[in-house]
């Protein structure tokens, strides 16, 4: 199957790899009565600003699945592609070279794990809509507290590690916000109409920190859809 694509589309890539030590099948594992993968799939089909959802996998049953909630699977990716060691960011520009060598390059690139589901359409929107505005890249981050954390320097002459003393030079450290990239959504404007250009989106709530990788961020997905803590159809 082929999808040729317009230019000047949104389009959604989903990685989903076929295997999965931690939790077996878990791309696809039931959380709240449907498949984890459906979240990301859902979420992404509500939202206004997206034309394509693709779903990047290496496994047949995982594409099939996807194809149910509304997705589009036109190829399965290489096993290569596919391993615990390979690049996610690999299997999205395979993707995209695949589908750019049908038609024109899609513009806007939203790469959105599904290991992350607590995602709802008004989020998508605004920061698609950032990228829209010229932003090379749009990540979503979550604030990091380094201040119970005590920090080293590597002493130059002994290369022993020594406690950091917040005096000096150091001194305005723990007055500085720290961030880090959290994989709740990627968006990547490929016509780089503003080089250098970033914007980052932090993460508060922490129902939409939960990235499902054991079976303890399992349970406690499970537990937030079963109360009803996280509004999937907000827009």
């Amino acid at each position: 199957m082929s999808l040729k694509l317009e230019k000047n589309q949104v389009v959604t890539v989903i990685p989903a790899r076929g295997g999965s030590k931690g939790i077996p099948s878990k791309n696809i594992v039931d959380v709240g009565g449907k498949p984890l993968i459906a979240y990301s799939i859902e979420a992404a089909l509500k939202s206004e600003t997206i034309d394509q959802v693709i779903v990047s996998t290496d496994d047949r049953e995982i594409a099939d699945i996807a194809i149910q909630y509304g997705a589009s699977v036109p190829f399965l990716r290489p096993a290569d592609l596919a391993s615990d060691i390979a690049d996610p960011g690999a299997a999205v520009d395979y993707t995209f070279d695949r589908l750019a060598s049908g038609g024109p390059r899609p513009d806007i690139c939203v790469t959105m794990f599904p290991t992350h589901m607590f995602r709802n359409p008004r989020m998508i929107n605004r920061l698609v809509k950032k990228s829209m505005e010229g932003y090379k890249a749009v990540r979503t981050v979550k604030r990091i507290d380094v201040k119970s954390s005590p920090l080293f320097l590597m002493d130059e002459d002994s290369r022993e590690l020594r406690p950091m003393t917040m005096g000096g030079e150091y001194a305005d450290m723990r007055e500085l916000n720290y961030f880090r990239a959290y994989g709740s959504l990627i968006i990547s404007n490929r016509s780089y109409p503003l080089p250098y250009t970033f914007y980052l989106h932090e993460l508060t709530d922490p129902i939409t920190l939960i990235d499902i990788d054991t079976f303890e961020d399992l349970s406690l997905a499970r537990k937030v859809i079963d109360r009803g803590l996280f509004d999937f159809d907000l827009t």
